[in-house]
């Protein structure tokens, strides 16, 4: 991951954020008119590559927190943004030296968090979408003996998933999930959830099956963004003003 670009206007500042990886195959494309196929290689230096607008505001307000924007991409997402920010930051030329408890000098630097900003709830989700499936996963350790003084560890990975796809009542939404978490294969199981909104969008969010108010729980914001005269491509070669003005009333 690289920054090519860094920007500004009256409110946020603006970077142009790559992510490459080299571990991907070439890719295909196909006519849909004649169903033709074609492949495209990739050299052994090359890979695929993507970019995302990243736009922080300037004032953080009241809270403390500045407001954050991510265009999202593959390979550029909430916590790939934070620990890129945080390796930046661990050059010793963005440390800064203050006293610490007992009056001496100490080098400091910046360590990044990014927190989504909570958008409809789990159970309002379902009641405007479509409940997609239910998928539980736990993952234990078993002493497995070997050959030598220590036993071996092993991990065995439990999972069950209820296909639904249906739209939910609401008046219904609480029952059904009162007996699928009584469907856990064990007690320590995670429970995710899978759902299509309005939108067509796909969005997956963990819930804590010990909790009763477990459909409380809140997706993060996305927001689309369209109607460009110049359609987004995979990557950009620099910031581009349509879209960064397009994130800029979605931040509103």
């Amino acid at each position: 991951m690289w920054i090519s670009e860094i920007d500004e206007n009256v409110d946020f500042y603006i970077l142009l954020v790559h992510t490459g990886d080299k571990n991907v195959a070439g890719m295909s494309l196909v006519d849909f008119q004649t169903m033709d196929a074609r492949d495209i290689e990739k050299a052994e230096e090359e890979g695929g590559l993507y970019s995302s607008h990243v736009l922080i505001k300037k004032d953080a307000g009241d809270s403390g927190r500045n407001q954050i924007l991510i265009e999202k991409v593959p390979g550029v997402y909430l916590g790939s943004i934070k620990d890129y920010l945080t390796w930046v930051c661990s050059d010793p030329a963005f440390h800064k030296v203050a006293d610490d408890d007992d009056g001496s000098p100490k080098s400091y630097r910046a360590i990044f968090e990014i927190d989504g900003y909570q958008s409809r709830t789990i159970s309002e989700a379902i009641a405007g979408g479509t409940l997609k499936d239910v998928e539980f996963v736990s993952i234990e350790e078993e002493n497995v003996d070997g050959l030598d003084e220590e036993p071996l560890i092993d991990e065995v990975i439990h999972e069950a998933k209820w296909s639904i796809n249906k739209k939910i009542p609401e008046n219904r939404i609480n029952q059904l999930f009162n007996w699928l978490r009584e469907q856990r294969p064990t007690d320590n199981a995670k429970m995710f959830v899978r759902i299509k909104t309005e939108a067509g969008q796909i969005k997956t969010t963990e819930v804590d099956p010990n909790n009763d108010q477990m459909l409380e729980a809140a997706f993060i914001q996305n927001e689309f963004v369209s109607d460009f005269d110049e359609p987004l491509g995979a990557r950009h070669a620099e910031i581009r003003d349509d879209l960064v003005e397009k994130m800029s009333e979605k931040a509103i």
